[in-house]
C-alpha cells in the first residue's frame, strides 16, 4: 500500500527534540539538548499518586475539563502564587500538557489565513500549529539589544487585521530573559485595540526566577483577551505525568473544552490527585530544587565558557543560551561536538533565524555530568 498522508504535515517535519530524545539515550551520551526534569517531583505528590490509585472509582474516565477538586485546587494556587482570582468553573481548564494546550487553542481559534504572532526566537510549537491549521506565523524579533523584550511598534507595523493569537513566553525559552511588567501592559493594551487573544506559555516562573513570579492575568484588563498555560511538567518536575492548566478568558476555555472533548477524556485521576498535592505545597520545595539548578548552572556556564561561548549567568529557566564565538554555523557545531565528545546541546537555529549562531544547554542533568562534559572538552583541547 502506498500512503497518501494529508497535505498539512508537508508543512512540518517531526521535532527536533523529539528526534533529539531517541539520540541521547545511549550510555555513553551527555544529554544536554532536552529539558526533561530528571529530579523526581516532591515526594509527598508520589504518596497522594499512589493514595488515589487504589480508591474506588481512580479508574473512571474524567472530564475533559478536569475534575472539580483538580480545577478548585488549582484556582486556589493561582491565588496564592500569583494573586489572580479566578472561578474554578469557567476560567480554568485542565490541560494533558500544555503542548496539548498549545494545539488545542491553535485548533478552537484558527482558520486558513488567519495569522499568528510567534516570537523569534521561541518554542516552534507555536508556529508548527500555525501551519497545521493553514494559518500564518508571524514572526516577531525578540533581540538582545533590546533585553529580549517585544518590540510594540513592530507588531504594529505587521498588524494586517486578520491576526487570531500572540504568543507569549516569560521566563522565556530559549533566552532566558523576562519580560516586564511594562512590555506585558502594553502587549495587553495592544492586543484589546485589535481583538487579539494573548496567550503567554507559562511553564518556567519558579525555576531559577530572581523576580516574583507573574502572571499576565495580573495586568488590568488581561482575562478579556488572555489565556496562560501553567505546566506541572516544569514547575513540579512531572513532565511524565503529562498535567497543566489554562486559565483565563472565559470564552476561549469554553472553545477549547470542545476539541478536547473530541480528543480525550481527561486526565487519569490519580494523576490529578497527585497535581492537587503539588499545588497545596508552600514554596520551600522550590527553594530546595532552585539550589540544585543553581549548581548545575554555575558549572553549565563554565562548561559554554570553555568552548568560547558568551553566556548570561542570571537567565531564568532551566537552560542556559549561549552565543557561539564568530560567525560558527550552530548545527554544525552542534553535530561535531556529538561526534567527538557525544555531547548534546541544542542548536539555536531550531527556535528561528534569531537563533542562529546560538546553542541552548540544559540543566536537566546531574552536576556530574556536566563537568564529566567540561573533562571531555579539556582533554580534547589538550591533544
Amino acid at each position: 500500500m502506498k500512503l497518501k498522508t494529508a497535505d498539512r504535515l508537508n508543512c512540518i517535519e517531526e521535532y527536533f527534540l523529539a528526534k533529539t530524545l531517541r539520540k541521547g539515550t545511549g550510555k555513553d551520551v551527555i544529554n544536554l539538548a532536552v529539558g526533561n526534569p530528571d529530579i523526581p517531583p516532591p515526594p509527598e505528590v508520589i504518596k497522594a499518586l499512589m493514595k488515589s490509585i487504589e480508591e474506588k472509582g481512580s479508574h473512571l474516565y474524567q472530564p475533559s475539563a478536569g475534575n472539580e477538586i483538580y480545577r478548585r485546587q488549582a484556582a486556589q494556587w493561582y491565588k496564592k502564587t500569583f494573586g489572580v482570582s479566578l472561578d474554578y468553573g469557567k476560567e480554568l481548564i485542565s490541560l494533558i500538557g500544555s503542548k496539548e494546550g498549545i494545539f488545542h487553542i491553535s485548533l478552537a481559534l484558527l482558520n486558513k489565513g488567519d495569522r499568528v504572532f510567534a516570537p523569534d526566537p521561541g518554542y516552534p510549537i507555536y508556529r508548527h500549529c500555525a501551519e497545521l491549521t493553514e494559518s500564518k506565523p508571524i514572526v516577531y524579533n525578540l533581540l538582545e539589544s533590546n533585553g529580549w523584550q517585544i518590540d510594540i511598534s513592530e507588531l504594529e507595523e505587521k498588524c494586517t487585521g486578520r491576526e487570531k493569537i500572540i504568543w507569549l513566553n516569560s521566563p522565556h525559552m530559549p533566552t532566558g530573559s523576562l519580560l516586564t511588567k511594562r512590555t506585558l501592559q502594553n502587549v495587553v493594551q495592544f492586543a484589546k485595540e485589535r481583538n487579539i487573544i494573548i496567550v503567554h506559555d507559562n511553564p518556567y516562573s519558579f525555576i531559577l526566577n530572581r523576580e516574583k513570579p507573574l502572571s499576565i492575568l495580573s495586568i488590568k484588563g488581561a482575562k478579556d483577551i488572555a489565556v496562560e498555560l501553567c505546566s506541572l511538567s516544569k514547575t513540579f518536575n512531572m513532565p511524565g505525568f503529562r498535567l497543566a492548566a489554562a486559565a483565563g478568558n472565559s470564552a476561549l476555555l469554553e472553545a477549547v473544552i470542545k476539541t478536547k472533548s473530541i480528543a480525550d477524556s481527561g486526565s487519569f485521576l490519580p494523576l490529578q490527585m497527585a497535581a492537587v498535592k503539588a499545588f497545596s505545597l508552600g514554596n520551600s520545595w522550590h527553594k530546595k530544587l532552585n539550589v540544585i539548578y543553581g549548581k548545575r548552572q554555575s558549572e553549565a556556564v563554565k562548561l559554554a565558557r570553555l568552548l568560547a561561548c558568551a553566556v548570561s549567568e542570571n537567565s531564568s529557566g532551566m537552560f542556559i543560551w549561549a552565543k557561539l564565538p564568530g560567525k560558527q554555523d550552530d548545527i554544525e557545531f552542534c553535530n561535531e561536538l556529538f561526534n567527538s565528545a557525544k555531547i548534546l546541546f541544542t542548536p539555536g537555529s531550531i527556535y528561528g533565524k534569531n537563533g542562529k549562531g546560538h546553542v541552548r544547554i540544559s540543566l536537566c542533568a546531574p552536576v556530574e555530568k556536566i563537568k564529566q562534559a567540561q573533562e571531555l572538552i579539556i582533554k580534547q583541547r589538550g591533544k
